[in-house]
């Protein structure tokens, strides 16, 4: 899923993880199912003890937290290292870490209060933990690691979306619930209420020759928006160079044109940084084909170029 995100329109990609968020939810309703069967059992052997019930024992409940916790990090860890060629790799592995210390911290205290058991001939058994005991170290385990998984998933929805106050938290969806309607295409002012017809996904087709520059693009996707009056936008993609591939992610924005005009977005770039313009004509006729130009100063670590995309 990780990799993948990046190459998805940003809608998508905040659905995809909010999917994802959702069966990490369900998955948790579980695991408090468990909590409330063993509180369960505790109770019954408080009020009703019966020979030969196996004790909940602090010793069992440390050992279990210390083994859980375990599982979580090294999954997280799994899942970080799969995405080590990602340019977000970084921020996502920094937005992660307090809470990973966190859980590292807690797994260390669970391992210090396991009490040594002596395994001698004589030794009374262990007894089981208090309700309160019990429901209290489990809640506080349960707390950290949700807390983990959250941060987690909301780093990925903040690398993905680069809003500079972060993305707007993830709303789980859960049991099978619909996939949300798609953004409301918005009006433009200068277009006298009818639908701005730029605002969409819009994507290259590999293989279809249509590019002007070094040599064909692939994986290449625009996104257009409007906010507050102003055309924002975001293209992705993978451009060849003199020197080979780029891959570039370009912020876009500028001032709406009346339909039928040349729309210039200034742009900017952060990994090479860079700015210019992308002019986008268009779309023709039949609604469905851009002619995007990448407009650069000479020098400028952003190749120059054009390519016709298809609205998705």
């Amino acid at each position: 899923m990780e990799n993948q995100l990046f190459r998805q329109p940003m809608g998508e990609a905040r659905q995809t993880l909010q999917r994802v968020l959702g069966e990490y939810e369900d998955f948790i309703e579980k695991r408090r199912a468990y909590s409330d069967a063993v509180l369960a059992y505790l109770e019954s052997n408080r009020t009703e003890p019966r020979p030969g019930q196996q004790p909940v024992t602090m010793a069992v409940l440390c050992q279990d937290h210390v083994y859980e916790i375990g599982t979580h990090l090294a999954a997280l860890r799994e899942k970080l290292n799969s995405m080590r060629e990602l340019p977000e790799w970084l921020a996502i592995r920094r937005s992660v870490q307090q809470e990973s210390d966190a859980a590292f911290k807690l797994q260390s205290a669970r391992r210090a209060e396991m009490p040594l058991e002596m395994t001698l001939g004589n030794a009374r058994p262990s007894a089981s933990v208090s309700l309160l005991v019990y429901r209290n170290l489990d809640h506080q385990f349960m707390d950290q690691v949700s807390r983990l998984w959250r941060r987690y998933y909301q780093s990925l929805a903040d690398a993905v979306e680069q809003k500079p106050g972060g993305a707007a938290p993830l709303i789980a969806i859960r049991g099978g619930a619909g996939t949300a309607a798609p953004a409301k295409i918005e009006t433009a002012p200068s277009d006298q209420g009818t639908k701005f017809p730029l605002i969409g996904i819009w994507t290259y087709l590999d293989r279809s020759q249509k590019f002007n520059g070094v040599a064909e693009p692939t994986n290449v996707l625009l996104e257009l928006w409007q906010e507050k009056g102003v055309l924002m936008g975001r293209y992705r993609g993978s451009v060849p160079d003199f020197s080979g591939p780029l891959k570039l992610d370009l912020r876009l924005q500028g001032q709406i044109t009346r339909t039928g005009t040349p729309q210039i977005l200034e742009f900017q770039s952060k990994d090479p940084a860079a700015t210019g313009q992308i002019v986008i004509e268009g779309p023709g006729e039949n609604g469905l084909e851009l002619m995007v130009e990448r407009r650069v100063p000479a020098g400028s670590a952003i190749p120059r170029g054009r390519e016709v995309l298809k609205r998705r």
